[in-house]
């Protein structure tokens, strides 16, 4: 299952922590919009008590194209030259691999593009928001689904990569060393990460819908331990315990 969101009734997830203390990340997800008539917001992360300090990763609804936006005062956006269309499952990634180079992709296409220098979101976030803004002032909820949340602690410039995760494969198998959260949204009673004691909360009343068909390891496990001295993501090692694969809609093997 993935995780429906009604823009009528507001609904979204949040924690107040600070998910990306980084302007080196990737972060995706999978999302399918119900109605595109409006902006509608997939990730949000940033500083809750002010209305431009954030990164953003949002649907405009003027061209149908994907954002992403960074804000300290000024706001700067790469947007996707492709638009994505209702009622159907995109990929959607963005990555900032520094402070001047910032872009963005529906499907590992459309590439979007921002050179502008943005500083200083990192050490200010407190909250990462799923669905809507998480500041002060919250707007654009989203009308759809979102599943397959994932960030990495790196800039994830290769195609290659992007494809792989376009092709359906989990986060789990795309540069695993470097995947830091990952939040698959298999039901609104499992908004857990994966990979640390993170727990998402629901507000109002998003509920469960059908999932993107996804290829998992086979034999994966609930939550990978917790590797001394590592980056927080399941290295080689333990990914070999885990190589085989199926293809999978909803949830994980119990």
């Amino acid at each position: 299952m993935a995780i429906h969101f009604d823009t009528v009734t507001e609904e979204y997830l949040q924690i107040d922590q600070n998910l990306i203390n980084t302007d080196v990340f990737t972060w995706a997800c999978w999302a399918w919009f119900d109605s595109s008539t409006s902006d509608r917001v997939l990730l949000w992360s940033g500083d809750s008590t002010a209305a431009n300090k954030y990164f953003l990763l949002v649907h405009e609804a003027d061209d149908d194209s994907i954002q992403f936006k960074a804000r300290n005062t000024a706001t700067k956006t790469a947007a996707t030259s492709t638009a994505i269309t209702d009622g159907q499952w995109h990929h959607i990634l963005a990555y900032s691999a520094s402070a001047t180079d910032r872009k963005v992709y529906i499907d590992n296409a459309g590439e979007g593009v921002n050179v502008d220098s943005v500083t200083g979101i990192d050490s200010i976030t407190d909250r990462f928001t799923v669905g809507r803004t998480g500041d002060n002032t919250p707007v654009n909820e989203m009308d759809g689904r979102i599943a397959e949340i994932a960030i990495w602690n790196f800039a994830m410039t290769d195609s290659a990569d992007r494809q792989m995760l376009v092709d359906r494969f989990s986060p789990i198998f795309v540069k695993p060393n470097n995947l830091i959260l990952y939040f698959p949204c298999l039901s609104i009673l499992d908004l857990k990460d994966r990979l640390n004691p993170t727990i998402l909360t629901a507000f109002a009343t998003p509920t469960d819908a059908e999932h993107p068909i996804i290829t998992r390891p086979s034999a994966q496990i609930i939550q990978f331990p917790v590797v001394v001295g590592g980056g927080g993501g399941p290295t080689a090692l333990q990914m070999q315990a885990y190589q085989g694969m199926e293809r999978m809609s909803g949830g994980f093997r119990k």
